[in-house]
């Protein structure tokens, strides 16, 4: 009868014991906005324009304009951009969300279509590393990283460190 009480009370220290690792920081703004507007470019279904496997959307909030992905074909999220008369001037902010090419493949267009070297690309600082699928053939399969250089050129900077 005397150790019944140790499985119990293990049980309880680990719901209740910190978890591992240093504590996160609480996200926090530095400013809030009073109208935000998020217009979707590129999207499986499309009302009007052309819908395609991908996603991009223009993200308005009082007077900041971003662009968020940049959609799957070259010019889905621009030509879309046109047909819902979104005009793309004044975005200064283009935030890549990940590497995959229905996020990324209409960069080259979209950075043309703002001007790309006065625009701030945001991504993971490891959005150009190879990447390999599994029980591939082991060919690399991050298609943003060959275009890589074309990118940086338009962009009139190096994308170290994004």
């Amino acid at each position: 009868m005397g150790k019944q009480w140790v499985a119990p009370a293990a049980a309880l220290l680990v719901v209740l014991a910190p978890a591992a690792g240093p504590a996160q920081p609480r996200l926090t703004f530095t400013r809030t906005f009073e109208n935000v507007r998020i217009r979707f470019l590129s999207t499986q279904l499309a009302v009007e324009g052309r819908g395609e496997w991908g996603f991009s959307a223009i993200v308005e909030a009082d007077d900041t304009r971003l662009l968020f992905d940049t959609g799957n074909l070259p010019d889905t999220a621009t030509a879309n951009a046109k047909v819902l008369k979104v005009s793309l001037d004044g975005v200064r902010d283009v935030v890549l969300s990940h590497w995959h090419g229905d996020h990324t493949g209409g960069i080259s267009s979209a950075l043309a279509a703002i001007g790309g070297a006065g625009a701030a690309i945001y991504a993971h600082p490891a959005i150009f590393d190879e990447k390999f699928s599994r029980g591939g053939n082991g060919a690399q399969t991050n298609t943003l990283r060959d275009r890589r250089s074309a990118i940086e050129a338009q962009h009139d900077e190096s994308l170290d460190g994004v």
